[in-house]
């Protein structure tokens, strides 16, 4: 896991021709996958058998985990070999919502082309509309605008995208 980590291709080629198993993971539950989402060296693992959909004890796959870390080349690749675009983790959270937070607006808009539901709304009522006015990001919000996200939605605190809840008394 440490050569995926690092982004080592010759190590991990090396440690998978010699038999190093894909599907291990670590005491959080990241497999080298996982780790890897931010590295060249997924294509290796996925080609070595890796399983895409794997989740850490949190609910996050390597397409969360890509989408967080603003690696367009790896979510394409993820989404080529199956990555399923719906998965959540334990907030609720989607890829889609990931790379919103983190205003990786190219992301964005691949997770959108390849289907992301627009209009999820995590454990805590938010969607990706609100959590990018809350993040005051203007490009990703632009994505969203123009995919037809619902600008209306509101979350469990009464915080809507251009409405703000009123003071409680």
């Amino acid at each position: 896991m440490l050569a995926a980590w690092e982004g080592r291709t010759e190590v991990v080629s090396l440690l998978l021709e010699a038999g190093a198993k894909v599907g291990l993971q670590n005491e959080v539950g990241d497999s080298a996958l996982m780790l890897a989402a931010r590295t060249e060296v997924v294509s290796l693992l996925l080609e070595a058998g890796a399983k895409v959909d794997l989740q850490n004890e949190h609910g996050d796959s390597a397409l969360m985990l890509a989408a967080r870390c603003c690696r367009t080349d790896t979510v394409s690749l993820l989404l080529e070999a199956g990555a399923k675009i719906y998965l959540r983790n334990e907030y609720g959270d989607s890829a889609l919502m990931e790379a919103v937070r983190w205003g990786r607006t190219e992301v964005v808009s691949l997770l959108i082309e390849a289907g992301a539901s627009i209009d999820l709304q995590n454990k805590e009522g938010d969607s990706a509309v609100i959590i990018a006015t809350t993040k005051y990001n203007l490009s990703v919000l632009k994505e969203l605008v123009r995919a037809g996200a619902d600008l209306n939605l509101q979350n469990q605190e009464g915080l809507r995208s251009v409405v703000r809840p009123r003071a409680r008394r």
